[in-house]
């Protein structure tokens, strides 16, 4: 979904076409993850309005990903993170980085999310 320039659509879409009930599993970078977070707090940093990696359009932050998600007609049943950075973090073993996440999704480079398709009247 960051590589498109309107995940909105996109959702919209898969909404359309899901079954029922059905469930979406999909996974995003965050961009209020803890490194943004604390480098905000401690150096004043602002997060960058453009991805930092190239090929991504759009970046969205986890409150905003579950805006989109919830708007377009899906409701959020399960939510993990994915590795979080902070520094010399980098240092620790994998396991302990990706477990971490897992519990702190809010604070996590990136979330994976599972949500249910609701009974919802798209605009489009």
């Amino acid at each position: 979904i960051e590589h498109l320039g309107n995940g909105l659509l996109l959702l919209w879409e898969i909404h359309r076409v899901l079954k029922d009930e059905g469930i979406l599993i999909i996974s995003t970078p965050n961009t209020a993850h803890l490194r943004n977070r604390f480098d905000r707090l401690v150096f004043h940093k602002k997060i960058p309005n453009r991805p930092t990696n190239p090929y991504h359009k759009h970046e969205y932050s986890s409150k905003e990903f579950e805006g989109l998600l919830e708007s377009t007609g899906f409701t959020i049943e399960q939510k993990k993170g994915q590795i979080v950075t902070f520094p010399l973090v980098h240092r620790l073993p994998p396991r302990v980085c990706v477990n971490t996440g897992r519990s702190l999704p809010g604070l996590s480079l990136y979330i994976l999310y599972n949500a249910r398709k609701t009974l919802h009247q798209s605009p489009i």
